[in-house]
């Protein structure tokens, strides 16, 4: 299946995030930073020497739907955390590598880190050339902890109470499945040395917990933690009417298991944190089965025009289809803006079973645990 080296965050539909009260969310979120792949990316990857067939979006008809056009973000118009940005009645999350020091330094209100194509392992995306991995997007954030955000604040108290009233959204683990064990790539050696997934999946899930760790060293307090809607069924599989890949699914299925004990035992490890663990794959099997129920038409053919040859993201100049609300994905990978609302919405339900409520609420609405623990 050359033509889907299936390389950026897919339609995993981490369909996860803050179940954050809209009435009332603003005063105790200072900001929102965000990690992970093609999903998350707002434009990082422009610059990038990396194949644009592969890993970049900057061109029409993505961000067909935005007031200003395509800005490399993967859709038609707004990504999830987007739509998370503004139910946190926070601006959107600008791209770090878009932003000149200057610029940066007038941002308070988060910024963007993901990159796609990006995994948890380095060496996830190196295929398709130049991006950022997660943990030089955790080097970008030390930057900014460390040389950006304090010539806004008078004290290392100030900038401390700062970051831990914000929100980390960290939204990875897709690529380094659909490429480095599915795919195989030359690049991804260490896959090789680990035939069963569950192993795989556990070097992953141990380097992800290095990864937060050191994020909640550098101030981090309230982290959203994203798991994985179905690998197998998004259209690169199912395009021309093929069912779901289940052997794919379940490989989101043991990586979410694993990063559910991973989020438990840092809710017991870390003093002074907040996680908010999404799990949204039957929601995301809900959306294929069920699509009239949401208001979609189409699952499994994607909005925008993609190579016969190679099917991957959109071909650049084409017109998008004119009913983008009655498709599930933008491209082979990509949801549409409007199944963003839809997720986001639904896991802002108090009584939502897709979210953890009790979490997600002690994460944003409690104000007396917001500076306690500096």
């Amino acid at each position: 299946m050359k033509g889907g080296r299936v390389f950026v965050g897919l339609l995993v539909f981490l369909l996860q995030f803050v179940s954050l009260k809209s009435e009332n969310p603003g005063p105790s979120v200072s900001a929102i930073y965000s990690f992970g792949d093609s999903l998350s990316d707002s434009g990082n990857n422009n610059l990038l020497n990396i194949d644009p067939k592969q890993a970049k979006a900057n061109y029409k008809p993505y961000g067909v739907d935005l007031p200003n056009g395509p800005t490399g973000r993967f859709t038609n118009g707004k990504t999830f955390v987007d739509v998370v940005a503004e139910k946190l009645r926070l601006p959107h999350a600008p791209a770090f590598l878009s932003l000149g020091k200057e610029e940066r330094e007038k941002i308070v209100t988060g910024l963007n880190y993901a990159s796609g194509s990006a995994g948890i392992l380095i060496e996830t995306g190196s295929a398709f050339g130049e991006c950022v991995p997660f943990d030089r997007q955790i080097d970008h954030f030390q930057r900014t902890v460390e040389e950006v955000l304090p010539v806004n604040f008078h004290s290392k108290q100030e900038l401390q109470c700062h970051l831990a009233k914000s929100v980390i959204v960290v939204a990875i683990g897709s690529n380094d499945l659909l490429n480095n064990w599915i795919q195989n790539e030359p690049e991804y050696h260490r896959s090789k040395n680990y035939p069963l997934i569950k192993d795989y999946i556990k070097l992953l899930i141990d380097t992800l917990q290095g990864q937060i760790q050191r994020i909640y060293n550098l101030g981090g307090r309230r982290f959203l933690m994203f798991g994985l809607g179905p690998l197998g069924c998004i259209p690169i599989v199912t395009h021309r009417g093929a069912p779901c890949k289940e052997s794919w699914n379940q490989l989101a299925l043991e990586f979410n298991n694993q990063l559910a004990q991973l989020v438990d035992r840092f809710q017991s490890k870390l003093e002074g944190s907040s996680f908010a663990l999404g799990l949204g794959y039957n929601l995301t099997l809900d959306l294929h089965l069920n699509p009239s129920r949401y208001g979609f038409k189409s699952v499994n053919q994607p909005c925008c025009t993609v190579s016969s040859s190679e099917p991957a993201l959109c071909i650049p100049g084409t017109e998008p289809c004119r009913n983008r609300d009655d498709h599930l994905y933008y491209d082979m990978f990509h949801c549409t803006s409007k199944a963003a609302e839809i997720i986001v919405s639904r896991c802002f339900d108090a009584g939502s079973s897709i979210c953890a409520p009790t979490a997600i609420l002690k994460l944003t609405n409690k104000e007396e645990e917001k500076c306690r623990h500096l």
